[in-house]
C-alpha cells in the first residue's frame, strides 16, 4: 500500500450528496459548499452521506 503525497494543503469536509456527475455537496465549517468532482466515475460505494472527504483548493491560473 502506498500513500499519495499532495503539495497543497488539503481541507477536511463531510460528503453530503452528489446532485450531478461533476458536483458534490460537502459540509465544512458548518457550511454546505459545492465541490467540483474531477473524475465523474461511479464512486457510489465511496461517496455516502457522512463520509469524510479531503478537498484541494482551486488552482489559480498564472496571470500574465
Amino acid at each position: 500500500m502506498s500513500a499519495l503525497i499532495f503539495k497543497e494543503n488539503l481541507l477536511e469536509a463531510t460528503f453530503l450528496s452528489r446532485p450531478n456527475r461533476f458536483i458534490a455537496l460537502v459540509q465544512m465549517d458548518r457550511k454546505t459548499l459545492p465541490s467540483f468532482v474531477p473524475d465523474p466515475g461511479r464512486m457510489q460505494e465511496l461517496l455516502k452521506h457522512g463520509t469524510k472527504v479531503f478537498l484541494r483548493e482551486k488552482r489559480q491560473k498564472n496571470s500574465l
